[in-house]
C-alpha cells in the first residue's frame, strides 16, 4: 500500500516537473524572439506554441498537485478500510488522470495542427 501511494506521488511530482519545464520553454522562446529577428510567420507559429505552452504547463502543474493530493486521500481512505476489513477496489483516481492525459493530448496536437 505505501508503495502504491509513493508511486502515485512520483507520478504528481513528474507531472509538475512536466509543467514547469513547459514554462521555462515559453520563457526559452521569449528570448529567443527578442534576440533574433525571425519572420511573420515563425513568429506567429512560436506565439502559438507560447500560448499552447503556457497554458499546457499551467494545467500541468494543477494536475500533479491534484494527483498528489487525491492519492493522499486515497491512501488514508484505503488505509481505514484494511483496518476495518472491508477494502474494496476503486479507480477513480487511474480515470482522472488517464481523462486528463487525453484532453491535454488532444488539445495540445489540435493546436499543433492549427499552427502548421
Amino acid at each position: 500500500m505505501d508503495r502504491n501511494f509513493l508511486s502515485w506521488v512520483k507520478t504528481g511530482i513528474s507531472i509538475v516537473v512536466f509543467g514547469i519545464i513547459s514554462e521555462k520553454f515559453v520563457i526559452f522562446v521569449e528570448s529567443l524572439n527578442a534576440f533574433s529577428s525571425l519572420t511573420q510567420r515563425k513568429a506567429i507559429f512560436f506565439s502559438g506554441i507560447l500560448i499552447t505552452s503556457s497554458a499546457t504547463g499551467s494545467i500541468l502543474l494543477v494536475l500533479g498537485t491534484s494527483v498528489i493530493f487525491l492519492a493522499s486521500i486515497r491512501y488514508r481512505n484505503v488505509n481505514k478500510m484494511i483496518q476495518q476489513g472491508r477494502y474494496t477496489l476503486t479507480n477513480y483516481l487511474t480515470c482522472f488522470l488517464t481523462a486528463a492525459g487525453l484532453i491535454i493530448s488532444t488539445v495540445l496536437i489540435y493546436n499543433l495542427y492549427k499552427s502548421l
